[in-house]
């Protein structure tokens, strides 16, 4: 599935779970607080204010499914992760979508998590 707003692989939160099992990782790139308050579960967390700082955290052979409130700020990063020759997919609509969707959060101490 292509997002509605560039030519960006997207996937519908119904589809992470079989994205996972084939070796995809989920990054997550909502600031601090917002990753703090709810996530999903597994993510890594790099903010997009921090990626060129951390980048050196994002293995080039693997495959990421890129995260963020509404999937704008994870488009960007999907292009540029597409960019550097790294298979990338944006969770089309976010976690305002996967909420929506039925799925869970969890916060910073493991409990249940909401959007920040």
């Amino acid at each position: 599935m292509l997002n509605n707003w560039s030519r960006t692989p997207a996937i519908h939160p119904s589809e992470v779970e079989e994205h996972l099992s084939r070796g995809y990782r989920l990054l997550d790139v909502r600031e601090f607080y917002e990753f703090e308050a709810g996530h999903i579960e597994g993510a890594q967390h790099i903010p997009l204010s921090r990626i060129a700082e951390e980048f050196h955290q994002i293995a080039p052979d693997q495959k990421y499914v890129v995260v963020c409130r509404s999937g704008a700020r994870s488009n960007s990063i999907t292009e540029m992760l597409l960019g550097q020759g790294i298979e990338a997919v944006n969770l089309s609509g976010g976690l305002q979508s996967w909420i929506t969707h039925g799925k869970a959060l969890t916060d910073g101490s493991g409990g249940r998590g909401r959007l920040a």
